[in-house]
């Protein structure tokens, strides 16, 4: 029972601490044309690198979340994928090029008239380093 307890007051905690904005950054794009997709993906995976680059590794945690949303003209939230936490070089290789090219073709069919991609990166060293801080 105290276990239980332990770990619901840690998940507030963190859920806090990412409303704070702790280890989260965001950037958005235009939803790009067909023939677009290599430059849209090289641009959202340089950001993601960069992120990278800026991000707290305690204990050699390396590991990040990523989730992506598109946007119509008119701002209705058209489709969105929040993908697993992972290792960063994950997102920077073969496996995140396949998810953002998927989440395109997704998108492209949830909003034919175009819009905004949306992207949230969560660093789990970023968080980690808050709750040591904190304890």
């Amino acid at each position: 029972m105290l276990g239980s307890f332990r770990q619901q007051r840690a998940a507030g905690h963190i859920r806090q601490l990412v409303r704070r904005g702790v280890g989260v950054r965001e950037a958005s794009w235009v939803l790009p044309p067909p023939g677009g997709e290599g430059a849209f993906v090289e641009a959202v995976r340089a950001w993601i690198a960069e992120c990278g680059a800026a991000m707290r590794r305690p204990h050699g945690v390396d590991h990040v979340a990523l989730a992506l949303s598109c946007r119509d003209p008119g701002g209705l939230v058209r489709c969105s994928a929040a993908f697993a936490i992972r290792p960063l070089g994950e997102y920077l290789g073969p496996r995140g090029e396949q998810d953002l090219l998927g989440f395109l073709r997704d998108a492209r069919f949830a909003a034919p008239e175009g819009g905004t991609v949306k992207a949230v990166f969560l660093s789990m060293g970023d968080l980690l380093t808050a709750l040591e801080t904190a304890a």
